[in-house]
């Protein structure tokens, strides 16, 4: 009836000479083609800017899209992988390794699902309590370090401990040393002729007695400290008390003084109190031809470095150490980076640049930057020649140094969703948080396990600011590493998985009801390892929202008739458009469609292309969806659920038909 009643109105006015108004199509260009925007107030924000976008990317030619599945590709194991690393052989091969609980794992893809294999310790290892290591390739070899533990080393064929291996020299500061004293009294003539620790001389000739005990005491550890035995022995001075210090294992011994007259008097308390301390740093770096390593915990704030091309000599050659204190008073070392020829040390309120780092020797302190440091240290990532790092406030870059006077300049990159961004961090475990560069698609990924969300931070064709977006998890990975070959591996509480495809996959033993491979392969499962193993596929969606749109015309009411969204792929998923008219969030209009099941393969998908076998699998080529709207505003916002059931898709272009309305 008021279909009837609107068509009788629109001839009437057409014979009156009165034409019905007209519908205007409204193009929204480049929709949502800068990311995510929460900072700005979102009615001030053009087409181009999103108001949430979840499991969004964008594809090669910037236009939205989902995410990749979540696919399970190894067997389950009993403890999460909180770390995954690249080992990079002496013949440039690689291999996978990855931190499950108290054990280290190695991933073999050879076989389906893939195996995560149990390393086993030369040496006396220690006892493993968690998988958060950090993994550094330095000299051919594999690193790992993380917090309570010591420094463990694989040279291709054995992993051992670094105190395990056969080269391997505690830092200075490494042991508690031990100690005793020799306390000088009376007598007028006479010297010391020596001290015997175990039948070793400390001293070098003899020493007259003074008439003043503070003056002998200081000439006598002159001369212990100038004389070099083995092994060796320093001493102090305090009045009359000399402390004699055992370094280095050197064992807590009993000892005697000599002298040529009975009249010096000596109260001799024996060396005692030497234990060795947990060398355990949190962050490490393979640069510049030495080991670096930091975040010791009784020293949180001293540098470590070893000697030339022996990650494990910690003292004596060209080794050494860096004392922080006087650069940024109690701060402590979170990670380690390198820019150019400087060693960057982050801690968690500054950052530190040396340059010339090329020789600890000569190395100069370039910069102090206060007020910003890291925000765990799994959070630095190298894109292009820049250094990204997560700091409290957000993702941050250091670039690389071109100005003339030679400091790094610091660039804001998160600022579209910094407020958003800063909350999560100030309530989260930031040595839970992992930032994972992936270059196949040009963007950062941080995982917020506690939150089951990741930051999507998108390099790819940028040369401003990243495009931000979110993904959201049932599961949250813990972790992640990109590979030179274009995968991208996470670790989850079970098992490894890849970024790859458009289900989440998720692998179960299923030998109970498939109890031999003829069954378990007729079920359409896998059989692997004398077990029967099975896939399951899950949807998931991406979405997107817009800010509110006045459509260029701020002051009008506008009837939007209807939406035509150009949509690639998909391939019979089901996708939902909610329109929302004058910033009312609580009843949005809502209209599903179907998209189409019809599929057409590109160049690069067929094993006879030009191309071979290649990454791109068919789709449905891009189709245009009339979409009936109805809904009348002054401003409206957008919303559009597309489910993801195995299929890419894409929204290609966005176009509203409206008619004028009302001037408010």
């Amino acid at each position: 009836m008021m279909q009837f009643h609107k068509t009788v109105i629109e001839q009437w006015m057409k014979r009156l000479g009165m034409p019905a108004k007209a519908i205007t199509p409204v193009v929204l260009s480049g929709l949502g083609s800068r990311g995510l925007n929460t900072q700005a107030q979102d009615s001030t924000l053009g087409p181009e800017w999103l108001s949430s976008a979840d499991n969004v990317v964008f594809d090669y030619q910037g236009r939205i899209s989902s995410r990749k599945g979540i696919k399970q590709i190894s067997k389950p194991v009993a403890a999460s992988i909180k770390s995954l690393g690249s080992y990079i052989k002496a013949d440039r091969s690689r291999e996978y390794y990855g931190g499950s609980g108290s054990t280290i794992v190695k991933l073999d893809t050879s076989v389906v699902p893939a195996n995560l294999t149990t390393q086993s310790f030369g040496g006396s290892p220690q006892t493993i309590s968690d998988s958060n290591w950090q993994w550094v390739n330095f000299n051919n070899e594999f690193w790992g370090v993380q917090k309570g533990h010591k420094v463990i080393n694989y040279d291709g064929s054995t992993w051992k401990d670094m105190e395990d291996l056969t080269t391997h020299v505690g830092s200075t500061g490494y042991y508690v040393n031990a100690t005793g004293t020799v306390t000088l009294s009376s007598g007028a003539s006479g010297s010391v002729d020596g001290i015997t620790v175990n039948s070793v001389q400390i001293m070098s000739g003899a020493v007259n007695f003074d008439t003043d005990l503070t003056t002998t005491a200081t000439a006598i550890t002159e001369n212990i400290n100038a004389h070099t035995s083995s092994p060796n022995y320093t001493a102090t001075s305090l009045g009359a008390v000399i402390t004699i210090i055992a370094f280095n294992a050197a064992g807590a011994n009993t000892f005697a003084v000599a002298t040529t007259s009975t009249t010096i008097a000596t109260s001799n308390v024996n060396l005692s109190g030497e234990a060795t301390l947990l060398f355990d740093p949190s962050c490490a770096l393979g640069d510049f031809g030495r080991m670096w390593y930091g975040g010791v915990a009784r020293d949180s704030g001293t540098l470590y470095y070893s000697d030339n091309l022996i990650g494990e000599k910690l003292n004596a050659g060209a080794a050494g150490v860096l004392d922080l204190r006087t650069v940024w008073g109690t701060d402590e070392i979170v990670g380690l980076g390198s820019l150019e020829d400087k060693i960057l040390i982050f801690g968690k309120q500054n950052i530190v640049i040396y340059s010339g780092a090329s020789n600890p020797d000569t190395m100069v302190l370039d910069e102090v930057i206060s007020g910003v440091g890291l925000a765990g240290r799994d959070n630095i990532s190298y894109v292009n020649s820049d250094i990204i790092f997560m700091s409290y406030e957000g993702l941050k870059s250091l670039k690389r140094v071109t100005q003339t006077d030679g400091k790094a300049p610091i660039e804001d990159l998160s600022v579209t969703v910094r407020n958003d961004l800063a909350r999560i961090l100030a309530t989260v475990d930031v040595d839970t948080l992992n930032s994972t560069y992936y270059a196949e698609e040009g963007f950062i990924l941080t995982f917020i396990p506690t939150e089951k969300l990741a930051y999507v931070f998108d390099f790819a064709g940028q040369q401003g600011l990243p495009r931000i977006t979110t993904f959201s998890f049932i599961t949250s990975p813990l972790c992640g590493l990109g590979t030179i070959d274009g995968n991208l591996f996470l670790g989850l509480t079970t098992s490894v998985a890849e970024y790859d495809g458009y289900h989440d996959v998720s692998i179960a033993e299923s030998t109970s009801t498939y109890a031999n491979q003829t069954v378990c392969v007729a079920a359409g499962n896998t059989w692997e390892s004398s077990k029967c193993w099975t896939f399951t596929n899950a949807n998931y969606s991406y979405t997107f929202q817009t800010s509110w749109l006045d459509l260029n015309n701020p002051t009008q009411a506008k009837i939007v008739k209807s939406g035509l969204f150009t949509i690639t792929g998909g391939r019979g998923a089901t996708a939902e458009v909610l329109v929302y008219k004058d910033y009312d969030i609580g009843s949005p209009y809502s209209k599903t469609f179907t998209l189409s099941t019809t599929a057409s393969t590109y160049l690069y998908g067929k094993l006879i292309s030009l191309f071979g076998d290649a990454i791109y699998a068919s789709a449905a080529g891009p189709k245009e969806y009339k979409v009936p709207l109805g809904r009348t505003g002054r401003v409206i916002r957008l919303k559009m659920v597309t489910e993801v059931n195995g299929n890419y898709s894409s929204l290609v272009n966005t176009t509203l038909l409206t008619k004028q309305g009302k001037i408010r």
